[in-house]
């Protein structure tokens, strides 16, 4: 899991690494200090040959929230079959405005624990 601080200070992120598997637990965790959270949104984005994307609409509570990803790169593989990894940017959104955005490489898979 990657960290990072943004918007001075005021958004804290928690995000997969470059490199993780679709069906493997992928989580961003995000906490706001003092940015209005009421329109937050997080986009994925997948480009390739067809340009693929999804979005939610996220809640915060208390200043924090954890937003599951695994169901949404999974969403992103049209044919597997074909296509067995992915370079995904993932945007968090308020309103129009990005907040923060990272890429990734989804692998069309999953790791067993252990």
């Amino acid at each position: 899991m990657r960290r990072a601080i943004a918007s001075g200070g005021q958004l804290r992120l928690i995000y997969p690494d470059e490199v993780c598997f679709a069906f493997n637990p992928n989580y961003l965790e995000i906490e706001s200090r003092g940015i209005s959270t009421l329109n937050i949104k997080v986009g994925v984005v997948a480009e390739g040959t067809i340009r693929r994307q999804r979005s939610i609409a996220i809640s915060v509570y208390n200043t924090k929230t954890n937003v599951y990803l695994s169901r949404l790169f999974a969403l992103l593989f049209e044919e597997p079959e074909h296509t067995r990894s992915l370079k995904v940017n993932v945007q968090v959104l308020n309103g129009q405005s990005t907040l923060y955005s990272f890429d990734t490489l989804v692998i069309w898979g999953g790791l067993a624990p252990g």
